[in-house]
């Protein structure tokens, strides 16, 4: 299915293009998602730096996944070393730019959820800015802001739809796992001692069962939600691309 150059994917059509998108990607992307696995793994279990170093470390995977993504859409296949050099080069920027709009958004929860809401749909795609244009952050977040400034609602309903989605596959894996975790059982013994320590046994794997399916849906749910905005932002840039040489013909 295809739509003219001045108009949006309908947004069913947007998330079967993820899909696609995301199965031709996740070979070059399986390994960086087994990395964000252990790092969220890890940090289930660190005091707040550690869980700040471990976000930090996520985000930058996160920008490898953005390009690894990028380049399957171009059909395009570059080393991992370019990329790593180049989301290295970026990261700084990248990081500015999170920090900003994570402040802005802190800032809209403490004025009601409105200003929030709107900052996370405009500053969205600030991270493709950066990576695909060599923008600075502050420009970064300024383009996204144009990028998204007549499609609005369209991004708003298609982000809100993807979370839902993705919302609906972590309960639904959460309450998989649970339901084929061993729960106690009775042990022949006479012994309360070995029935605690046999209780205790069980839900601690329970307990390790959980953390694991939780940290593997989260690294397989995060390529996803980069894949979406990635072609979001495509499609967006195509749409502002064909206003503007309309504007430029009229002109």
């Amino acid at each position: 299915m295809s739509t003219g150059n001045n108009q949006l994917y309908p947004i069913n059509v947007l998330i079967w293009q993820a899909c696609m998108l995301y199965g031709a990607s996740l070979a070059n992307t399986m390994p960086f998602v087994l990395l964000l696995t252990i790092s969220s793994l890890l940090a289930q279990s660190q005091p707040l730096a550690g869980i700040i170093a471990v976000n930090m470390c996520n985000f930058f995977i996160e920008l490898i996944l953005a390009c690894l993504i990028n380049q399957t859409a171009n059909t395009e296949r570059l080393p991992y070393d370019y990329i790593l050099n180049h989301v290295f080069r970026r990261f700084p920027s990248a990081l500015f730019a999170l920090f900003l709009l994570t402040t802005a958004m802190l800032c809209g929860v403490v004025l009601l959820a409105l200003p929030s809401i709107l900052a996370f749909v405009y500053l969205r795609f600030y991270y493709c800015y950066i990576l695909f244009e060599e923008s600075t952050a502050i420009v970064a977040l300024k383009r996204s802001y144009q990028l998204v400034k007549n499609n609005g609602w369209h991004t708003f309903t298609a982000l809100v739809t993807i979370t839902l989605v993705l919302f609906c596959i972590k309960m639904l894996s959460t309450t998989l796992i649970n339901h084929l975790s061993p729960t106690p059982s009775l042990i022949q013994t006479d012994s309360l001692l070995e029935i605690i320590e046999h209780n205790q046994a069980v839900m601690a794997s329970q307990s390790l069962a959980a953390r694991l399916a939780s940290a593997l849906t989260d690294a397989l749910i995060t390529p996803f939600i980069v894949t979406t905005t990635i072609l979001l932002y495509r499609d967006l840039t195509k749409k502002k691309n064909h206003s503007n040489r309309e504007t430029a013909v009229l002109a």
